[in-house]
């Protein structure tokens, strides 16, 4: 039977890092007690299978999930290409996670994927039966630079047609690094990166730019600045909700380097964008770029916002949600609870309800430096309990993602890196309880 490890995210975590490693000891104790105490308490919020899945025997990495209504479950994951470089490969597994083969190459060009963190490719359901897959490519053709590229399927994940190109930088600029995109409910494909834009910027800062596509990616928009003054190698985030209003948040930078999340709405498909509404809680002034970008989601018409901060000296994960459209936001709210140097927080609805997946280190394994690994709980009014530990492969864990596969189950993939190399690993669980009424 499976040993269910908690983290309690009710541990006091304001004495971490103020006395050095006597007191990280000190808060691994805690931790484990919280641990032990929660043992015999109520059952969490997902519990797992004992041992993770690998997507292929080949090396991959930078895994993006979709579940078809089916329970077939698709996995988009960058891997080596034969001539060198990288492609963009899709497995799929009819079993719902139990083996997973080897489908279409998404890129047309061998080799021309680009990919890392905070730019790693992306799989999208729009309307209509088309899904898009959204990643990084060189231009190809003696030319320098990135570009975004779109392509879309239209035989439900079988073949991908080729690709349309956004995002080119003028000149001979390094193009587009830092993105995200989204379908909207009525089947609107909306794309944000960072870029160059008209006006002038603070050095060292991007615009943070948006364009959108109507006809299912045929084609697309020319690109809007939304903002200008942002931090640049923190990837912005996207939802959209069933009133038409699209929602864009990125990493504001002023001239103090203070660069705290910030989020924008528009209601007229990204053509003019309201004020930014800094998110709530300390301010984090920092010389550097912290590559971490927001996670976004709408669930019955609150838009929720989660992000990664060091404002407060440790590092943080916060959620929040605006009921009024991204005007006024609720306090901050803690996710990581007693788990140490969390980050990279994805947001997905499974089953009505929102859960946060990232990554972090167990407070009590190898003197609190054990390998990074998946986290993931539940956010929002009611839900109180703490994160649970996912089953994790050898290596370290990075950049996890989630999606429901319904009825109650939920599926976690992200990429293990070791000396060995890395590979994709994926871990199904089945969720609990219901949130308790607030």
């Amino acid at each position: 039977m499976q040993r269910i490890h908690r983290i309690d995210s009710r541990t006091d975590r304001s004495f971490r890092w103020v006395r050095g490693a006597g007191v990280r000891a000190g808060l691994g104790a805690m931790a484990l007690l919280a641990w032990m105490a929660c043992d015999t308490a109520e059952r969490p919020s997902v519990v797992f299978e004992n041992t993770p899945h690998r997507l292929s025997a080949d090396a991959s990495r930078d895994p993006q999930l979709l579940v078809r209504a089916s329970g077939a479950i698709a996995v988009l994951a960058v891997e080596k290409a034969a001539g060198g470089g990288d492609n963009l490969r899709l497995y799929l597994s009819p079993s719902g996670g139990d083996v997973f083969e080897p489908g279409p190459r998404v890129n047309t060009r061998p080799g021309s994927v680009r990919s890392h963190g905070e730019g790693t490719p992306l799989l999208l359901e729009g309307t209509r039966g088309k899904f898009y897959a959204v990643w990084l490519g060189s231009q190809g053709q003696g030319k320098r630079g990135s570009v975004i590229r779109v392509a879309r399927s239209d035989d439900f994940l079988r073949s991908f047609g080729p690709s349309v190109e956004l995002g080119a930088a003028q000149g001979r600029g390094p193009g587009p690094a830092f993105f995200d995109a989204t379908v909207a409910p009525d089947g609107t494909l909306i794309v944000a990166w960072l870029g160059e834009g008209s006006d002038a910027t603070l050095p060292g800062s991007s615009h943070v730019l948006v364009s959108s596509s109507a006809d299912q990616a045929q084609s697309f928009a020319p690109p809007v600045s939304a903002a200008s003054d942002v931090c640049p190698c923190c990837r912005p985030g996207l939802a959209a909700d069933e009133r038409g209003r699209w929602f864009l948040a990125w990493r504001n930078m002023d001239e103090e380097d203070v660069r705290d999340l910030v989020v924008a709405a528009s209601s007229d498909r990204g053509t003019h964008w309201s004020s930014a509404m800094t998110m709530p809680g300390p301010r984090w002034q920092i010389d550097g770029c912290p590559h971490s970008g927001p996670s976004l989601g709408v669930l019955a018409g609150d838009l929720f916002v989660t992000w990664y901060t060091e404002a407060t000296g440790e590092s943080r994960l916060f959620w929040s949600k605006s009921s009024d459209g991204g005007r006024n936001f609720s306090p901050a709210a803690d996710i990581a609870g007693g788990v140490l140097d969390p980050n990279h927080p994805r947001l997905a609805e499974v089953d009505g309800r929102f859960f946060v997946v990232f990554q972090g280190r167990d407070p009590v394994a190898d003197g609190s430096w054990g390998a990074s690994r998946p986290f993931i709980r539940a956010i929002g009014p009611g839900e109180d309990s703490p994160p649970v530990a996912v089953p994790h492969g050898a290596g370290s864990a990075s950049y996890p993602v989630l999606s429901g596969l319904g009825a109650g189950r939920i599926v976690v993939a992200w990429t293990d890196s070791s000396n060995a190399g890395s590979t994709v690993l994926a871990a199904r669980g089945r969720t609990a309880t219901e949130p308790r009424t607030p």
